[in-house]
């Protein structure tokens, strides 16, 4: 019962994040967090994926982590997105 309660506070902690992150941040700093937060446990997302989860679409989110792969903030492929330079990508989401 105790690790339930646990899983619903985090659950509840995840959509309260995702909804201030909608309705208080551009679309380049919502990318940026979204990475941050869940690129190392989710694993590999689409493009749709994760325009769906930021409530963006597929084009922003492409432009954007492009543009944190060129700065050398991230790095992606099949297998998911590694942050490179989480301090860096910290300041963008920010």
């Amino acid at each position: 019962s105790r690790e339930v309660l646990k899983q619903v506070g985090d659950r509840f902690l995840r959509f309260q994040e995702r909804m201030i992150d909608i309705a208080f941040r551009d679309a380049r700093s919502r990318v940026a967090s979204f990475v941050l937060r869940y690129a190392t446990e989710i694993g590999y997302l689409t493009h749709q994926e994760i325009a769906y989860l930021t409530s963006l679409s597929r084009q922003t989110v492409t432009v954007h982590l492009n543009e944190f792969r060129d700065a050398g903030l991230i790095s992606f492929d099949r297998q998911g997105i590694s942050v490179l330079d989480a301090d860096r990508l910290k300041h963008v989401s920010s």
